[in-house]
């Protein structure tokens, strides 16, 4: 077991030293932190090994256990849970046959069903899974977290979606859902937003505080968590009345006086956090007062971000501006650069380790208090994150990639600083890849959607290249796609560029300086590498 302080719950100052927050949704159980179903003991000793595999000798702080995502993924009272509904659906869900009006493949549904079997183990054993991995997450020194995914889509199209809570049909009958069709349907999701709950009613809020009480009494916790960024639309806030906000300010008071009183039982603090969006502005028009709830104290980390890219742009200052300079802040990442799917065509780009020591050690620079990690539980994704802190960002290889911003308001621009023409001047790019060192090597890689790229004239921070080289086009390696308009728009480059140089460190903030071009010339992907050593 690694050599770990005990937590300590009354530390003001529990954040200064950074935190690597890693999400378990729920379905990080599902053959991933439990093998072994055969008993009791195999069972909880696979959440130990996962708990050792996670925790010892790794950059992890914290660690969030999702057990609501449209329905308990635990034994409760106040609510169904997947066990219940899943294990009278699943034999029926999985006989359907693929036709024209299935929204899911057979594999698919397959990959679903697997959540009752997983599930019926805890319940015929008597395991309360999230309660031993906060055991686990405890013994090893790193602060565990419940959490919910407020409005999760996964599923939600169907009636007979192994996830629906029961009170999603009494939601329906009495018009408690979202019920507006013009968000549409956001990428790499499986259900339509009309389809989510409406936080403007009341009864959705009292449904919701009711199962938060119960969970916040039975689980002794560092922090507790509210996912809004998944999904974003908890009001419909193209039909709500003037000053919407205030019900979601009404809910989060609600969460923080169950909090108080689970404080009195547990015996110690507990912190309360939300995930939310890419800016204040577009979370307050989403429905989420930001700046009120600073002020009222009603929340004591917030997490900004996309929903389902890593994205390069979140303003950090207009941030700090909303929550002061002494709060804790993270910056959210999801396991995608870049993700597109629109009429059956998906493209989706994983992340990479020098992709998120990039963005880490940028944003770092830039102010914040650490990371959180998104859909990084799997063994695929978690080494990327579990070894990743302020330090280790600025070591080796890291690569910052030009992305844009997934979702915003119907009303509000996007972040999308891709694409632009150099055929009408020049243009000056501020790009920054943190901390570069003395000796190190920077490599900047730019796609054009013109084969006039190799002409196009450019500076880093001043300096000229020392050398140009094209790279060959790969799209299925990231290199050379955009996306523009309405975000389903793909763009790709028909030229792309490596110019290399040496002798530029400093902080990271860097200028790329890009000279009019003759023709019809524009720039459709951009990353930054710095590293010790040269690329060949």
């Amino acid at each position: 077991m690694t050599n770990r302080r005990p937590i300590d719950y009354s530390d003001a100052d529990w954040y200064k030293g950074g935190i690597n927050m890693i999400d378990c949704d729920p379905g990080f159980p599902n053959g991933i932190m439990v093998k072994d179903m055969s008993s009791r003991e195999a069972m909880i000793k696979s959440v130990s090994d996962y708990m050792d595999y996670m925790c010892n000798g790794t950059k992890v702080t914290d660690m969030t256990f999702a057990v609501f995502m449209q329905t308990s993924f635990v034994d409760c009272e106040s609510m169904g849970w997947v066990y219940r509904r899943g294990a009278k659906l699943v034999e029926e869900w999985i006989a359907r046959k693929d036709t024209d009006d299935e929204p899911y493949p057979f594999e698919k549904r397959q990959a679903f069903a697997k959540y009752p079997d997983q599930y019926y183990a805890f319940e015929r054993f008597g395991i309360d899974w999230a309660q031993v991995a906060v055991s686990e997450c405890r013994k090893r020194g790193v602060r565990p977290w419940i959490y919910f995914r407020m409005n999760d889509l996964h599923a939600v199209d169907q009636d007979d979606s192994l996830f629906h809570d029961p009170f999603f049909f009494k939601a329906r009958e009495n018009g408690w859902l979202n019920g507006n069709t013009e968000y549409g349907r956001p990428r790499g999701t499986s259900g339509r937003i009309e389809n989510l709950y409406d936080y403007s009613h009341r009864e959705v809020r009292e449904w919701m505080l009711t199962y938060i009480e119960e969970m916040m009494m039975r689980y002794d916790v560092f922090g507790f968590g509210l996912d809004f960024l998944r999904n974003i639309y908890s009001i419909d806030y193209l039909r709500a009345e003037p000053g919407y906000q205030k019900h979601m300010t009404e809910f989060m008071r609600g969460v923080r006086d169950i909090l108080k009183r689970a404080e009195i039982k547990h015996g110690h603090k507990i912190k309360l956090m939300a995930r939310l969006s890419h800016t204040v502005e577009d979370n307050f028009v989403y429905g989420y007062d930001v700046k009120r709830w600073i002020d009222e104290d009603l929340v004591d980390m917030l997490v900004a971000g996309c929903e389902e890219v890593c994205n390069s742009g979140v303003d950090i200052d207009e941030w700090r501006d909303a929550v002061g300079r002494d709060f804790p802040l993270l910056i959210g990442y999801d396991d995608h650069i870049i993700r597109w799917a629109d009429a059956g065509a998906e493209y989706i780009f994983q992340v990479k380790p020098e992709h998120i020591k990039g963005f880490t050690a940028m944003y770092y620079s830039r102010g914040v208090d650490g990371t959180y990690f998104n859909n990084f539980y799997a063994p695929t994704q978690v080494r990327f994150g579990k070894d990743i802190d302020k330090e280790s960002s600025s070591e080796g290889m890291r690569t910052l990639v030009v992305t844009h911003q997934d979702i915003a308001p119907i009303g509000r621009k996007r972040y999308e600083p891709l694409p632009f023409s150099l055929s009408e001047g020049d243009v000056d790019f501020d790009i920054n890849v943190g901390p570069v060192k003395p000796g190190e090597y920077l490599y900047l890689l730019v796609g054009y959607n013109s084969a006039l790229g190799s002409k196009v004239s450019l500076t880093l921070k001043g300096q000229k290249p020392l050398e140009i080289k094209e790279v060959p086009v790969v799209y299925d390696k990231v290199a050379g796609h955009y996306y523009v308009d309405d975000g389903y728009t793909l763009v790709k480059s028909e030229a792309l560029l490596r110019y290399s140089f040496e002798g530029i460190s400093g902080d990271g903030d860097m200028t790329v300086h890009f000279e009019k071009s003759d023709g019809q010339c524009g720039v459709v992907y951009m990353e930054l590498t710095a590293t010790p050593d040269r690329i060949e």
